[in-house]
């Protein structure tokens, strides 16, 4: 009897998908390494290791693999700022991280649910198309506090901000430009939203295309800009 449960529990086991981690160097001097805090919203915890692995499916890890596409945002780290910027960031409230690499916004990663997503399927097929159309993803996010309209004024003044400074240097709000585009996953978090709806949002726009425009040119110069990895680790028993 003992023999028979062991035998099934080891089967039980193996039928568990992989976990995928999250690969990510930062070899640019444009970057500092600093990290931003791992962010796992609540209904995702259950599939999350500890140290950052996504329990998912072999299908869901062959996919992020092929794209190129991280799951984690604390891959991205603070960039390295000129005075000018940083002072306008820090009059923001808001703290910059970025990836050479595309990121899922955290709020998106339960569509990677090792059990099934109902809408998984053509979320999937979205950011596939979105990795080759969208060479830049922006993630906006701010602290809670003030009412929910507020929060969302604050970011959509943020995101109308960094599109118009994009589209006045010869990009789309997406990053591409005639022979040239900005590629890699920027996020904005701010940390007072009451402020960042007080301030000309104008005035934050044309600082972060030219800190896009360094942090692209230094990567793609310096060829760091990770590669897909299609490594993956055991499982763990439950």
């Amino acid at each position: 009897m003992a023999a028979a449960s062991a035998s099934l529990r080891q089967k039980l086991f193996n039928l568990r998908p992989p976990a995928l981690r999250s690969v990510f160097s930062t070899g640019s001097g444009c970057l500092t390494g600093k990290r931003v805090a791992r962010y796992i919203p609540e209904e995702c915890k259950s599939y999350y290791f500890p140290d950052g692995r996504l329990w998912t499916t072999p299908e869901n890890t062959d996919f992020l693999s092929r794209y190129g596409i991280e799951h984690d945002i604390s891959r991205a780290t603070v960039p390295a700022m000129d005075p000018e910027t940083r002072q306008i960031v820090k009059k923001f409230r808001a703290t910059l991280s970025f990836c050479p690499r595309h990121i899922i916004d955290p709020l998106y990663v339960k569509y990677l649910d090792p059990r099934g997503h109902p809408l998984g399927a053509s979320q999937k097929a979205k950011w596939a198309r979105w990795s080759k159309e969208r060479p830049l993803w922006l993630i906006c996010s701010v602290n809670g506090g003030p009412k929910r309209v507020v929060r969302l004024r604050a970011m959509r003044r943020v995101r109308h901000a960094l599109y118009t400074a994009l589209e006045e240097s010869g990009y789309d709000k997406y990053g591409n430009g005639k022979g040239r585009c900005i590629r890699g996953t920027l996020r904005i978090h701010l940390n007072n939203a009451l402020e960042a709806v007080s301030i000309p949002s104008h005035e934050l726009g044309p600082p972060l295309v030219k800190l896009l425009e360094k942090l692209t040119s230094q990567t793609t110069t310096r060829g760091t800009a990770p590669k897909p990895s299609r490594r993956t680790s055991r499982p763990r028993a439950w």
